[in-house]
């Protein structure tokens, strides 16, 4: 896991300064009023401590608007499929699961601008997770009771994460984040709709 955030995190820098020399001069305007659509896919995925294997890669969207020049107020959707490894459990207990994931909610961005082209941010989310999981193998029933896996379970998501964009062009930025939700490590595109304007 360590090992995969930094790969992630130097391919991420490495694409960012191999690019920043081939786009002409300009102002990004990280600031109020600035409305951003982005989509990422997950590197990680969370369920069962994140050691099962991505089925379906989760897949994130969100809807940001820079509420002032420090905060940002957005919506987020985030969709996985997971599916774990087989597992002996106490009492001899085998146990795989499949977990499908869907996510929605609402989040807040603190912005921490500092640098030409780049926006360093994080803050926390709240949401609603529902997650549907299905036995791999058969007489699983007691050990589902044993690990409190409900079928379905429909429940709040509070978490918090932390990112990095980058302007490669005037309307599009390319990010990294690492948080809780569908997956702990993702990365993705921005497309700015509306400039913004500082004061």
């Amino acid at each position: 896991m360590k090992n995969l955030i930094i790969l992630t995190i130097a391919f991420v820098f490495t694409a960012f300064t191999v690019n920043a020399q081939s786009y002409k001069k300009y102002d990004p305007e990280f600031v109020k009023g600035r409305v951003d659509f982005q989509v990422a896919i997950g590197l990680t995925p969370t369920f069962i401590g994140g050691t099962g294997t991505m089925t379906s890669p989760p897949l994130a969207a969100n809807l940001d608007v820079m509420v002032s020049n420090r905060l940002s107020l957005g919506v987020y959707g985030a969709h996985s499929i997971t599916e774990t490894r087989q597992k002996v459990f106490v009492d001899g207990l085998l146990g795989q699961w499949e977990n499908t994931q869907t996510e929605a909610g609402i989040r807040l961005g603190i912005h921490f601008t500092e640098i030409e082209k780049f926006d360093f941010y994080g803050g926390p989310h709240l949401g609603i997770r529902h997650n549907k999981v299905k036995d791999m193998l058969p007489g699983m029933e007691q050990l589902n009771i044993y690990k409190g896996i409900e079928p379905v379970a429909t429940r709040a998501a509070f978490g918090g994460f932390i990112g990095a964009r980058y302007a490669a062009k005037e309307k599009i930025t390319a990010f990294a984040e690492i948080g809780t939700g569908a997956s702990l490590v993702r990365v993705g595109a921005g497309f700015r709709l509306f400039k913004g304007k500082r004061k």
